[in-house]
């Protein structure tokens, strides 16, 4: 921290649950073991293309996302094996 304001290399560390660091392009990085707290921003956030929103473990039948997949945007539920798209909104 530099005058109250976080450069390049900083990071809060929670724990083993949780790690928010700043890298070198300035972008903040969060990662979580076990999700505890909700995020909020009062800016935008900016996702790479073809990544998701997760709704539960990964990992778990049952869990949704939510995100661009080409030019669409899809609703998918995992089934244990794969993510069935549930709902598309074509781009």
């Amino acid at each position: 921290m530099l005058d109250g304001q976080a450069v390049a290399g900083d990071r809060v560390v929670d724990g083993d649950t949780s790690v928010q660091a700043i890298d070198s392009s300035g972008q903040v990085e969060i990662k979580e073991n076990s999700v505890t707290a909700a995020i909020f921003t009062s800016t935008s956030a900016e996702l790479p293309s073809d990544s998701f929103i997760y709704f539960g473990d990964t990992t778990t039948s049952g869990t949704w996302r939510m995100g661009r997949s080409g030019e669409d945007f899809v609703h998918q539920k995992y089934n244990g094996s794969t993510w069935d798209t549930k709902q598309t909104i074509t781009g």
